[in-house]
């Protein structure tokens, strides 16, 4: 007998617990009682719908914005255990929420705007012939913001940084303007932050992950650069409209590109980020400005072949370095240096350093 009455209180518990789940969203269908209209209202402004309020009536909040976070809530009366459900006045569910507050009920929801229903039931989902204070109030509006700039101009003589939300260039939202050459994203907004927070920033925000960002550029003082790129996570640098070269996070690449470039030059960097940190840097290193370059007619120029220092049969071991020495026959004279190379894709590298041995500005490396 006592296995049987076991088995009996077990069945009914396990019953009602399926039962209070199948009905925790209580049905739209109520008697209309009260209403309320929050038509014009200011973020924190609270009003009571009704101080008397059953069991299975629903009022009628009229005039929601789109996008705005309201919650309605009996926290404070006592009377009856209540559950409260949102609804469009359609009868689409919205929200609900039983015992935020002991025994009585908050919901909060953004609203997908225009005029909603508020039901409230004793608990659960039934009626109750005892008077309910159901209170309303604005949390938030929604953020409205125009999108600022258009993303195929280049800066004139200043870079236009281009920002989009996702991590793909997927949607464009705003822009502002870095004035330096060269440039570190973290002097206008945090690493852990998100480049809609920079200063001088125009447009719509974006997240602290999942957002790329483009810098571009028209205009640059003449003379021969090279480019060094940092990044947390991925870069693609353009010169001129061509690809030059792309990385993964995160670090910095030195000596990407290495040329001329004056005021018709165009160059684009693009910055992806996935999560965690974020910036995009790039330095422009200025070899040889224009207004001090060689004169055709008392260079000297010579032509022949660099070797490694062991010449052009030995067989390297791996590991072993050499450097050259290009020395001008003026002092602070300047060398420009052309050519091909041939070298093994696997393994052979060639860097061009401004100075003598490794110690100076690195200008190329390929």
């Amino acid at each position: 007998m006592k296995k049987l009455l076991w088995g009996l209180l077990l069945s009914t518990i396990s019953l009602l617990s399926l039962q209070q789940e199948a009905v925790a969203q209580c049905d739209c269908g109520a008697s209309d009682f009260a209403s309320i209209n929050v038509a014009g209202w200011t973020v924190g402004q609270t009003g009571t719908i009704t101080t008397c309020q059953w069991g299975e009536e629903r009022s009628i909040i009229y005039n929601t914005v789109a996008g705005a976070v309201y919650r309605v809530f009996t926290c404070g009366d006592g009377d009856f255990d209540t559950q409260l459900s949102i609804y469009t006045t359609g009868c689409g569910y919205i929200a609900y929420n039983d015992d935020y507050c002991g025994l009585q009920s908050q919901v909060q929801f953004t609203s997908p705007g225009g005029n909603l229903y508020s039901v409230l039931n004793r608990f659960y989902c039934g009626g109750q012939n005892t008077c309910m204070t159901v209170q309303i109030q604005l949390i938030s509006l929604p953020v409205t913001c125009t999108v600022q700039g258009n993303p195929a101009v280049y800066g004139s003589n200043t870079w236009n940084v281009y920002v989009y939300d996702g991590n793909n260039f997927n949607t464009y939202q705003g822009y502002y303007v870095e004035g330096n050459l060269s440039f570190n994203s973290a002097n206008r907004w945090g690493t852990g932050g998100t480049p809609s927070s920079a200063s001088g920033y125009q447009g719509c925000p974006v997240g602290n992950d999942q957002h790329s960002y483009i810098y571009k550029r028209q205009g640059f003082p003449a003379g021969f650069y090279t480019i060094d790129v940092g990044r947390d996570d991925d870069y693609y640098l353009y010169v001129n409209g061509s690809l030059i070269f792309s990385g993964g996070c995160c670090g910095t690449d030195y000596g990407l590109w290495s040329g001329y470039l004056d005021g018709s030059s165009q160059v684009e960097i693009r910055f992806r980020e996935y999560g965690g940190g974020s910036y995009g840097a790039a330095t422009f290193n200025n070899w040889l400005s224009a207004g001090t370059a060689y004169s055709p007619a008392t260079a000297t120029t010579c032509s022949g072949t660099i070797y490694d220092y062991q010449g052009p049969s030995a067989d390297y071991f791996n590991g072993t370095n050499g450097y050259t020495i290009l020395n001008p026959t003026t002092a602070g004279g300047k060398v420009i240096l052309s050519g091909t190379l041939n070298t093994e894709a696997c393994c052979d590298y060639v860097y061009i350093y401004n100075g003598q041995g490794t110690g100076g500005t690195l200008l190329w490396s390929g």
